[in-house]
């Protein structure tokens, strides 16, 4: 048991607010995904067909220091972390949530910390990403939550 899970399943919130466990397996039909999990098949009834989800491909991590925020001392908690996700973390990511979700509109958001502290190139991997792994019919829509200091004309 593990965060009162058993072992290979994770706890999912459901709009209702009643946990539904999901168990990961480690077999995947998806290009960059062999041995990372993907939903089972055949998918669980009570599994939410749409949810949202905002990613922190930074963590805590910010190019500012303002007064008022509370991630400030969070960077503190990971002594020695880098603090960026992964390529490979970011396609598993993109791909498990675009899998996981049947609705025709999905959206991937990110925040921080500051998530344009990951470059330009990182978030047109994820664009890339998203395109690779959609089902047909499925419309991706792409948010960020930023302080907006590091946007230029690129």
């Amino acid at each position: 048991m593990k965060n009162g899970c058993p072992s290979g399943t994770a706890p999912a919130a459901r709009s209702s607010g009643t946990p539904v466990v999901l168990r990961a397996t480690t077999k995947s039909a998806y290009p960059g995904g062999a041995g990372s999990p993907a939903m089972p098949a055949p998918r669980p009834p009570e599994a939410p067909g749409a949810f949202h989800i905002m990613a922190k491909p930074t963590g805590a991590i910010c190019n500012l220091d303002c007064s008022y925020c509370y991630y400030l001392s969070k960077e503190t908690l990971y002594p020695g972390d880098r603090f960026r996700m992964s390529l490979q973390l970011m396609e598993n990511y993109v791909r498990q949530l675009l899998e996981s979700q049947t609705a025709r509109d999905v959206t991937l958001a990110w925040q921080g910390g500051e998530p344009t502290l990951m470059g330009l190139t990182f978030f047109k991997q994820v664009v890339e990403a998203a395109k690779r792994y959609r089902r047909p019919g499925q419309k991706v829509s792409h948010t960020i939550q930023t302080n907006a200091t590091l946007i230029n004309e690129d």
